[in-house]
């Protein structure tokens, strides 16, 4: 995901972290959106921007949890050992 330019990649990255805590829900529960969820929060380039969005989803995490395309989203959280 954040293999571009700064330039090209800081206003994607701020989107992210612009989004409120329903979209990201929403987004984390597309089919599409989830991938693109998943990529910022695997990506070592966007790791100071995890918290900020990984937040947004406290007390949302059933939602993802028992979602097709959320569940995976919620496993990248598991998988660095938040609890939720």
């Amino acid at each position: 995901m954040v293999q571009f330019d700064a330039t090209v990649v800081k206003p994607l990255l701020a989107s992210f972290v612009a989004h409120t805590p329903e979209e990201l829900v929403e987004m984390g529960r597309h089919r599409i959106g989830s991938h693109a969820l998943e990529s910022f929060l695997t990506s070592e380039a966007t790791s100071k921007r995890h918290d900020r969005v990984l937040s947004a989803f406290v007390g949302r995490y059933a939602q993802l949890a028992m979602d097709r395309a959320g569940s995976h989203v919620r496993g990248v959280w598991q998988a660095r050992g938040e609890r939720g």
